[in-house]
């Protein structure tokens, strides 16, 4: 799975404000789970404690060169994760119960919290039009004759 997040107003690297460590980012992960509660566990970690993005490490992160916050990019492979795995959460976070979590110094808890939505892939999209096109066209046919 892709993650592409980019944050504003969070600092992400401790100087982009000098003057106020409480926007200082601490940790950034991502929370799922069954059931309807409103805090899942931790179930992969990209930024701070879990770093669980390591089978390979395919984090990209790149503060602002000015302003403050950057945009975080990592893939979840199947076996990384928070005594987890990206298999065992699929159902979780196609079902929406599953959220990225940005944490600071003044919100520990959680500073910003985002549902995850999920993307097909533009190589997914173009296979789905194909396939329609081609029931269309197979419609069509049947009808003529």
């Amino acid at each position: 799975m892709t993650m592409d997040v980019t944050v504003f107003n969070l600092d992400v690297t401790g100087t982009q404000t000098p003057n106020d460590v409480n926007d200082n980012l601490l940790n950034a992960h991502i929370h799922a789970g069954a059931g309807s509660t409103a805090t899942f566990p931790v179930v992969w970690g990209f930024f701070g404690a879990p770093q669980n993005d390591n089978n390979p490490d395919n984090r990209v992160f790149t503060p602002f060169a000015t302003g403050v916050g950057g945009r975080f990019q990592g893939i979840w492979n199947n076996p990384e994760g928070n005594n987890t795995t990206l298999t065992a959460q699929l159902a979780n976070i196609l079902a929406g119960r599953s959220y990225i979590n940005f944490h600071t110094m003044q919100n520990p808890s959680g500073e910003i919290r985002g549902t995850l939505v999920p993307v097909p892939e533009p190589a997914t999209l173009l296979l789905l039009g194909s396939g329609l096109s081609l029931a269309a066209r197979a419609r069509r046919r049947k009808n003529k004759f």
